[in-house]
């Protein structure tokens, strides 16, 4: 199995790689026990996700989370985006950390 968690430079060092990559592979080894699958999660800013939700869903505003999957069948599920900023107000809103919401993000993506 293999998790790519590619993180925007400004946020580099608030993000902990390795926590999301094993929050997505217990999050998938329940889904799919035993399957060999691949997933990419990609964390940017909110103009950044604004552009790729204007672009893909003709909003043109961010969100927390976009999903993208792949074709039925294959090993690559797909590409996970994240909104960092969002992911920091949604957090605060809630009252937990940054990290606590980005992995809900990646489990729920």
């Amino acid at each position: 199995m293999e998790i790519q968690i590619l993180v925007s430079r400004r946020y580099a060092r608030r993000v902990r790689r390795k926590e999301l990559q094993a929050v997505a592979r217990r999050a998938l080894a329940l889904e799919r026990p035993g399957a060999a699958l691949n997933l990419t999660v990609v964390i940017v800013s909110d103009r950044a996700m604004r552009n790729y939700n204007k672009r893909f869903h003709h909003v043109n505003a961010p969100t927390d989370v976009l999903s993208f999957p792949m074709a039925a069948g294959e090993n690559y599920l797909g590409d996970i985006i994240i909104s960092y900023d969002t992911a920091k107000v949604n957090a605060r809103a809630a009252g937990w950390r940054v990290r606590d919401e980005l992995q809900l993000l990646v489990t729920h993506g």
